[in-house]
């Protein structure tokens, strides 16, 4: 920052605008190299008729509060230099009696480079906030549950979804390992999961957990549900873990549709078994117009077997169709 010294007179003892402004009577090197002037060029002048002020009022508002005060600190304001640039600066001033002549003492500081830097970081500070924003709505609006977990083994980010399947508050302080503690978790197969298989406690360790499946009864409703957690370590700058993330999917829905199409399956194949009459399951095969021609065999049932004369499937499975029956 420049820093310049600028004394100087002023009759302040009417209200006359062309009383307020006295001329400068000395300025240091500091002031000349900032503004671009010389001596010659500033003494005997006015700051007003040298229009170093860019906005007249402020001018005059600055005079009238010193005039009131009898000394100002700190004044923000844009100048003017010689060539017509802009710059900021802080301007104090302080009246004194000198052989009794009234006379403004003045320190101006240039805070352009701070403003800017200022200016830049409020920029930053935005643009973090929005893409923070941003990050919010995303991890709020998924449906899947994020845990995030600090290295102290402290969950600091919990998503609504997350929130609201285990009834706990935003902001509340939730430990890692206690909360597995207080949960009733089993394995894939029905073993109780012990503490130290949690996935978030794992990726804090380091490893990288996969689509590890677990069933837990809620706590809420008693009710077991299962669950997909993948679960990641955070690293900071230096390779280091900071914390964990956990994505937890429920997937209860998932396993009663696959348990009820298995249990369709058994039953269709328990028909297939048992029925008596012929009944296979073939793949068409279609000539150039479209015309089915012959057909392939992909299963048949035992009835079959027995009322065509096969051992099995495989003296069939893959064969055309009509000409292995014809065969028969």
């Amino acid at each position: 920052m420049k820093e310049g010294i600028v004394p100087s007179s002023r009759r302040i003892s009417k209200l006359s605008r062309q009383q307020l402004y006295g001329l400068f009577l000395d300025v240091n090197d500091t002031w000349l190299a900032l503004n671009g002037y010389s001596r010659d060029e500033v003494i005997g002048h006015s700051a007003r008729t040298m229009h170093i002020w860019p906005i007249a009022e402020a001018a005059d508002r600055f005079v009238l509060e010193l005039r009131e005060k009898g000394y100002l600190y700190g004044w923000e304001q844009e100048f003017y230099k010689k060539s017509g640039d802009v710059y900021i600066a802080k301007l104090s001033a302080k009246i004194l009696t000198v052989h009794g002549e009234k006379q403004i003492i003045s320190t101006l500081v240039d805070i352009t480079e701070q403003k800017q830097v200022e200016e830049e970081r409020k920029r930053l500070l935005g643009s973090i906030q929005r893409e923070r924003d941003q990050l919010s709505a995303l991890i709020n609006s998924i449906t899947d549950e994020i845990w995030f977990a600090d290295a102290q083994k402290k969950y600091t980010l919990v998503n609504p979804a997350g929130l609201c399947e285990f009834n706990i508050n935003a902001g509340e302080d939730i430990d890692v390992e206690q909360l597995a503690k207080n949960l009733v978790i089993y394995r894939a197969d029905g073993s109780l999961r012990p503490v130290e298989e949690s996935p978030p406690l794992r990726a804090l360790q380091g490893e990288i957990v996969k689509n590890y499946e677990q069933i837990i009864r809620m706590p809420t409703n008693g009710e077991l549900r299962y669950r997909q957690v993948n679960a990641t370590p955070v690293r900071g700058p230096a390779c280091n873990i900071i914390g964990s993330v956990s994505v937890v999917r429920d997937i209860t829905e998932i396993k009663k549709a696959d348990k009820a199409l298995q249990e369709s399956e058994a039953k269709y194949r328990d028909l297939f078994e048992t029925v008596q009459e012929i009944f296979y399951i073939d793949r068409l095969i279609y000539d150039e117009q479209g015309n089915v021609i012959d057909w392939i065999f992909e299963d048949l049932n035992p009835a079959g077997f027995e009322l065509l004369g096969l051992k099995d499937i495989d003296e069939a499975k893959g064969k055309g169709g009509q000409k292995y029956l014809a065969a028969k």
